[in-house]
Formats: structure tokens, C-alpha cells, sequence
């Protein structure tokens, strides 16, 4: 009998890490979701770096060990994420300029032995939801978003004059740990902390506005379909518009609050805004800088996110544009009716 001594397949990574190969890593917890590696390590391959890169489950009170295990290690350089930005940066060597302001890092790099503290967030990830608050879904912790700035007047239906704000909990360690006084009162988000609790507030309290906004809630809380509604009117919309031959701005990362397409040729921003204001009572928009004149929003969010308005708003909109020249075969209201 002939025996046949089988080669074990050398895989790529084992063929690309050897003795001389660098150790980089990820540090936070958790990070068992995170791509990182998959990108990190695909780009060392591909640029022929030897290099590796790793996942760490780090807890905020291990990252002083963890360091230690840097040096020891010699672990090159490693990204950090929540919730350890700013127990690193109490752990470094040194400190970059913008990490020592804010008392964060997200970046370290290990040169002989020394730590190095970096932040490339700037002073974090601020986000103006103020038309996309309560209309689409948004998740801060996924999207990792520090600051989060909405408004009471769009999808929230209540009064004009309040501003929602979500803080991270890595936002208000940094902007409490920070070695630099906040320069303005005014942009001191800190001192709001407790504020219900201790029953103390910075300024005048806009009492009819809060009332207003009390009952919007009320509204949110019992509309168990809010998303989905935003999201079926919003899909309705945009293929109707497109059905009609119209062009969308965008080609893609819609909203579910607002549509916007680009003014035919031929006809004006102004006079569509115009004919759907004085003929039909309804009040669409243009935009401003370099869009002004080119395109026109249309707003679906809150409590005219519903069938009955917009039937109206797509009734006379396909009557305006018709009267301004434009030709289809196919119906704005005809086309958003069937694919509601």
C-alpha cells in the first residue's frame, strides 16, 4: 500500500505573520462587533506592511494595565475607543496638544517604549438632527455620535424655540476632566447637569413653550407606527417624484423627513414655491447658498407626515408643475396613492 503524506494549506495569514511581525490593536469594550481588524489587517496586506492587528476587550479600569502590557509587549500603536478615551489619556508619556485640551485620546503610538497620545476626533462627532430627530431612527451609541442637536419645531410638531441635546457619557468626561475652563457660560453644556434634580436652571424658563412640547410628547408616546409612517410616506414620495419624471438631489442616504429634487429646466424655483403658496395654501421650500434656486424640499415629518396632507401637498404640486409647463404620462398623486 502507497501512503500519501498530505500538506497542510499554509493560510495567508499565517503566510504574512512571522517572527519580526508587529503587533497593532483596538482597545474598548465591547469590540467584538467592530470591523476594525478586517479593514486594518486587509490594508497591511495590501500595502505590504507586517503588521497585525487585534481586538482587545478592555474595561475602563483595565486600560492602566493594558498600557503597562504595551511597553511590555511592544505593541506599536493602538485606536481606542468608548469607553477608554479618557482613562488613556491619564496613562500616556506625552500628550498632543488637542488631547491634552479635550483629556482624551483615541490614537496611541509606542515609540521605544514611550506612549504618545493622539486624538484625530477634533472635539468629537456633533450631529444637527434637527429635521431627522423623532422621523428616523437614530441610534447615537451605534453611530457613536458625542453631541446630538435636534429642534422642537420639525418632526416633533411642538412650538419653535427649544433645542433637544444628547451628551455621550465619553462627552461628559471629557468636558469635565477638561485642564481648561469651558470660555463662555452661555456654551457650558456642564452646567445643566442635575439641573431637574436640584430644581436649578441657567436661564428663564420658557414655561408655554415646555407645555407645548409636554403635549407633543404625549403624541410621540402614543403613536406606536411613527418611524414606519415617517418611512412609508417618505418612500411613497420619492417614488412618485421619480415616476414623474423629476430627479431626486440625492442618489442616495435619504431622509424619511424631507424630499428634495432639482427644479426642471424651464421653470423657476420661485415660481413653483409661488404657484403652491397663493393657488394651493401650501408652503414648500427652496434652499439657501449654493443650492438656493436650484432645488425644492419637500417636508413630511411630525404631524404632516400623514396621508391626508400629503395627498394634497402631491395634488398640487403635479398641478403646479403642469401649469409651469412640465409634461408626464404618469400622475404625482396617482403614482404616491398607489405606492403607499
Amino acid at each position: 500500500m502507497k501512503y500519501i503524506k498530505k500538506r497542510r494549506r499554509i493560510t495567508n495569514v499565517e503566510a504574512r505573520i512571522s517572527g519580526t511581525t508587529k503587533l497593532f490593536g483596538l482597545i474598548g469594550s465591547p469590540v467584538s462587533h467592530s470591523a476594525s481588524p478586517a479593514m486594518q489587517n486587509y490594508g497591511f496586506q495590501a500595502c505590504g506592511v507586517d503588521g497585525a492587528y487585534l481586538a482587545f476587550d478592555i474595561k475602563e479600569e483595565e486600560v492602566p494595565e493594558f498600557v503597562k502590557s504595551m511597553r511590555l509587549l511592544n505593541i506599536q500603536g493602538c485606536n481606542v475607543t468608548m469607553p477608554n478615551k479618557t482613562a488613556a489619556a491619564q496613562n500616556m508619556d506625552e500628550l498632543s496638544p488637542a488631547a491634552e485640551l479635550i483629556g482624551a485620546v483615541n490614537t496611541i503610538v509606542n515609540r521605544d517604549g514611550k506612549l504618545y497620545g493622539h486624538i484625530t476626533d477634533g472635539e468629537g462627532f456633533v450631529a444637527d438632527s434637527v429635521s431627522g430627530m423623532f422621523g428616523n431612527e437614530v441610534n447615537v451609541d451605534k453611530a457613536q455620535i458625542d453631541i446630538l442637536c435636534g429642534g422642537s419645531q420639525k418632526a416633533v410638531s411642538a412650538p419653535p424655540g427649544l433645542t433637544f441635546v444628547t451628551i455621550s457619557d465619553e462627552a461628559k468626561k471629557v468636558m469635565e476632566n477638561r485642564k481648561t475652563p469651558i470660555a463662555s457660560f452661555y456654551c457650558n453644556l456642564t452646567i445643566f447637569k442635575d439641573y431637574y434634580k436640584n430644581l436649578w436652571f441657567p436661564y428663564t424658563m420658557p414655561i408655554s413653550d415646555i407645555y407645548g412640547l409636554k403635549a407633543a410628547m404625549d403624541n410621540i408616546a402614543a403613536d406606536k407606527d411613527l418611524i414606519k409612517r415617517h418611512a412609508r410616506i417618505a418612500n411613497a414620495t420619492r417614488k412618485a417624484i421619480e415616476a414623474f419624471g423629476l430627479k431626486l438631489h440625492l442618489e442616495s442616504g435619504f431622509s424619511d423627513t424631507v424630499t428634495v429634487f432639482d427644479v426642471p429646466e424651464g421653470m423657476t424655483a420661485d415660481d413653483i414655491l409661488e404657484r403652491m403658496r397663493e393657488k394651493h395654501g401650501i408652503m414648500l421650500a427652496g434652499s439657501f447658498g449654493e443650492l438656493a434656486g436650484k432645488v425644492i424640499r419637500i417636508g413630511h415629518m411630525g404631524a404632516s407626515a400623514n396621508v391626508g396632507d400629503m395627498l394634497e401637498v402631491m395634488s398640487g404640486l403635479e398641478e403646479t408643475l403642469r401649469y409651469l409647463g412640465w409634461k408626464s404620462e404618469n400622475s404625482l398623486l396617482g403614482v404616491f396613492h398607489t405606492e403607499l
